[in-house]
């Protein structure tokens, strides 16, 4: 191991771990690469000041080991052991199949803000990176104070011009969902969340902004409770004036979730929203790549000649089924099996028949004629006017008009409703009531049950 001079440079993660005081937040452990993402070969790093190596233990405590004055490293997997070399040089080996870590060093010249960071291509990663080696492959891991990474997350998730209180609101959710995920489903992989739409979009600071900045620290440690424990704070990007139950969307007794129960929210502008009014056409081509692609494969097949919806929660379809010429049905119990099977933005939708002029098609259809409406037959081609005047087709073609509102599962906050919230006066308080009706905002490190 070769140790470089340290030059007006200084640790700011000389031991890295749990805190050990009441009102300090807890490190969270990002999964970055992992699994089939997992690095095959080698990572190149970069610094401003240098960084520090060593081991990290099982709780995410990091052992500094070394410290090394130099801009560039690279990061290489040997089997179940991980190296770090600056060019051809060995500057530092982890013992057997231990995990290291590597931190970034400070200059004393930094500003008081600044944030110093190991950058992964145009990605800046604060504190510390764990890199683990299996057979060969890199599995990295980024271990950050809890409140740190809640500032790369924000950004990420909503928009930083955001009014103030739509931002906080948006910080008390992501630290809420965060603290209530730890421990979850990637816990048996040694992290706490991922950084992908899976948990929360997180790019590390890349994309930190004074004014998300400012929202997590006005918010500092608050969380969402109902009864006293933490909620499950999801959040979608648009719900197109109404919120849905997390029974409707994913099923289970609603008892469970009463938090997260349908909400009007009439101050949502969501026709003002690209995303947030939008339609679809589907014909029997286009139901046959829906099937094939979904979980029904085989158990139906174009042409469909009914979609009945028994049941559903005011604006999300759910319990909907689709049945094909033989007789053949599926069922799409909840509206995220509707909006997974139909590929939509959202599950929030109507339905109906639409009949479009098409070169081969016969159908039949009701038209409206100067004597009124009459059924029409397209065995062979249909007259239509426009505006070159009337033009000959080879009959009309059937198929399903979509007509939907909203981005996302639709259920808890919505991103976009917020901002239209504040926009309308409601303060953070005031629209985590709405979203999230009969929580409380509690301070995080004064629970007992966390």
């Amino acid at each position: 191991m070769k140790l470089k001079s340290i030059l007006m440079i200084f640790s700011v993660c000389l031991l890295l771990s749990l805190s050990s005081f009441a009102d300090e937040s807890p490190t969270i452990k990002v999964g970055l690469n992992y699994g089939d993402s997992a690095i095959d070969g080698e990572v190149t790093l970069s610094f401003e000041n240098g960084f520090q190596a060593g081991l990290v233990a099982d709780d995410g405590t990091f052992m500094p080991m070394g410290f090394f004055e130099t801009t560039g490293a690279v990061v290489k997997a040997s089997s179940d052991t991980i190296m770090v070399y600056e060019g051809s040089e060995l500057l530092y080996e982890g013992y057997g199949g231990m995990s290291v870590g590597i931190c970034p060093l400070a200059s004393e010249l930094d500003g008081e803000d600044h944030i110093p960071f190991t950058k992964i291509g145009s990605i800046k990663y604060p504190e510390v990176l764990q890199f683990s080696a299996n057979s060969g492959k890199i599995t990295i891991i980024n271990i950050i104070d809890a409140e740190l990474y809640f500032k790369g997350v924000l950004p990420s998730e909503v928009y930083p011009s955001w009014h103030e209180e739509a931002l906080k609101a948006a910080a008390i959710a992501t630290r809420t969902y965060t603290y209530q995920s730890r421990k979850g489903k990637h816990s048996k992989l040694g992290f706490d969340l991922c950084d992908t739409t899976c948990c929360q979009v997180y790019s590390g600071i890349t994309k930190c902004q004074p004014s998300t900045n400012k929202a997590v620290e006005d918010t500092r440690n608050l969380v969402l409770t109902y009864n006293g424990s933490l909620i499950t704070a999801v959040y979608h990007a648009i719900s197109g004036g109404i919120t849905e139950s997390a029974a409707g969307a994913w099923g289970g007794n609603p008892e469970s979730y009463p938090y997260l129960t349908v909400t009007e929210t009439p101050f949502e502008s969501y026709g003002e929203i690209a995303r947030g009014h939008w339609t679809k056409v589907l014909h029997d081509e286009d139901f046959d790549s829906l099937i094939a692609s979904s979980s029904h494969s085989g158990k139906i097949s174009a042409p469909i000649t009914d979609i009945y919806v028994s049941d559903s929660t005011p604006g999300y379809l759910n319990n909907m089924t689709i049945t094909d010429s033989a007789g053949r049905s599926i069922l799409l119990r909840t509206s995220s099996n509707v909006r997974s099977f139909f590929s939509t933005l959202s599950a929030n939708f109507t339905i109906g028949k639409v009949y479009t002029a098409e070169a081969y098609a016969s159908d039949s259809a009701k038209v409206i004629t100067a004597g009124g409406v009459t059924d029409f037959t397209a065995g062979n081609y249909a007259a239509i006017l426009s505006a070159q005047g009337k033009e000959t087709v080879g009959g009309i073609k059937r198929g399903y008009f979509l007509d939907g509102k909203g981005h996302g599962h639709g259920v808890g906050l919505s991103q976009y409703g917020a901002q239209y919230a504040a926009k309308a006066g409601y303060t953070y308080p005031e629209i985590l009531a709405i979203y999230f009706p009969g929580t409380v905002i509690e301070d995080y490190t004064l629970m007992t049950n966390n």
